[in-house]
């Protein structure tokens, strides 16, 4: 992201009394056949951190990545659509806990 646009996402948000943001990456790859399977897999690559936007300056709270994520299906379509859900569910998951491990809310 580039330095200015960040620097008014976070002027908007802390405008808008938001307290955290989460900025993130889901890097698709191409789709290729599961010889165990026989399916289609797509592999995504998830990275991301959340900002406290309590201070003046943003603070890293939590990050995500990089994490690899598998997704399966009978077509390019429906396992790149299985591969970008399963990845941001775990995104999620791993952000919640290192959230709830620190005590922020």
């Amino acid at each position: 992201m580039p330095s200015r646009l960040r620097r008014n996402v976070i002027r908007c948000a802390k405008e808008m009394d938001v307290n955290y943001l989460a900025v993130g990456t889901l890097d698709v790859g191409i789709p290729s056949i599961d010889p165990s399977r026989g399916n289609t897999v797509v592999h995504t690559r998830v990275t991301g951190q959340v900002w406290s936007l309590a201070r003046r300056l943003p603070r890293t709270v939590a990050a995500v990545g990089p994490v690899q994520i598998k997704g399966w299906g009978e077509n390019d379509v429906v396992a790149g659509t299985n591969s970008l859900l399963e990845s941001a569910k775990q995104a999620a998951t791993i952000i919640q806990d290192k959230m709830n491990q620190k005590g922020l809310r």
